[in-house]
């Protein structure tokens, strides 16, 4: 049996027994029926990463009641708010792409962030 490969059918939708027939020299995802490359990441972005986790802990042992996250760089905020039982909800995220309404903070009264201010100068 001939095996899909992603690289060579740029486009093709596929499924989930194909995606499970790909090579394993490559990392791949399937979103949707399409072929995602996706790069190892960076040592910068793990560092940045493990920076945040241990932040995200700490505020939440802390009882931080709101965490807020800017991204300049995927433009994207995204918000935990400590619920009770001490814990940080799923968070709310916001995108530059998807949805960019002002965000209301429930910790701090009457502050509003507009994303589409915060990122202006990105454009």
């Amino acid at each position: 049996m001939e095996v899909a490969d992603p690289a060579r059918n740029f486009g093709d939708l596929f499924n989930y027994g194909q995606y499970r027939r790909w090579p394993e020299d490559k990392r791949w995802e399937l979103i949707d029926g399409e072929a995602w490359a996706i790069a190892a990441p960076s040592a910068d972005h793990q560092r940045i990463l493990g920076r945040l986790y241990r932040k995200f802990d700490l505020y939440e042992r802390s009882n931080v009641r709101e965490y807020w996250v800017v991204d300049p760089f995927a433009r994207s905020v995204q918000v935990w708010h400590l619920v009770p039982g001490g814990r940080f909800d799923r968070g709310e995220l916001r995108e530059a792409a998807a949805d960019f309404s002002a965000i209301a903070s429930k910790a701090l009264e009457g502050l509003t962030v507009d994303p589409r201010e915060l990122f202006a100068e990105l454009q």
